[in-house]
């Protein structure tokens, strides 16, 4: 049962860079530049050579490529020093990545701002499934305990 928990979480990491992939690129499909966009917000039309300050501030003139590649690298990092930070078992790490991957959606969907409830319920889970990860001195004890949870062990 472990090993079928343990397949399952680890083919959750290609789906959800997939889809953090095409929600990224998604954006992209909104009209107007949003250096633009951001500095015209007081009414008045921004010059160019703001406009071109604020793109180059921003990243916005590299390749989407690696505007997408720097928006996931960050919140990676973060996430994998937060676990790092909190010890040196696998564990912990496993438990900072955890975190990331559900950032990552909620990004995605804008879960928060459009489910109210239904964030609340799945906050909860994601919380008490990432504790897990946190108290357990191995992987496989937490798979093991999560398993339990779920009614599968």
């Amino acid at each position: 049962m472990k090993r079928y928990i343990a397949k399952r979480l680890l083919w959750l990491i290609p789906v959800m860079l997939m889809i953090s992939f095409i929600a990224f690129f998604l954006m992209y499909l909104s009209p107007g530049d949003p250096a633009t966009i951001y500095l015209s917000q007081g009414g008045d039309a921004p010059s160019a050579e703001a406009v071109a300050s604020l793109r180059q501030e921003l990243g916005l003139n590299d390749s989407l490529w690696v505007q997408y590649g720097r928006w996931l690298g960050n919140l990676f990092v973060v996430w994998a020093l937060t676990g790092m930070w909190h010890g040196a078992n696998w564990t912990f790490i496993c438990w900072g990545l955890w975190y990331f991957l559900w950032l990552v959606v909620e990004k995605i969907i804008g879960m928060p701002n459009k489910m109210a409830v239904i964030s609340h319920i799945y906050a909860m889970v994601v919380v008490i499934i990432g504790w897990v990860f946190f108290r357990s001195d191995s992987i496989g004890d937490a798979l093991g305990y999560i398993g339990i949870m779920l009614g599968v062990g």
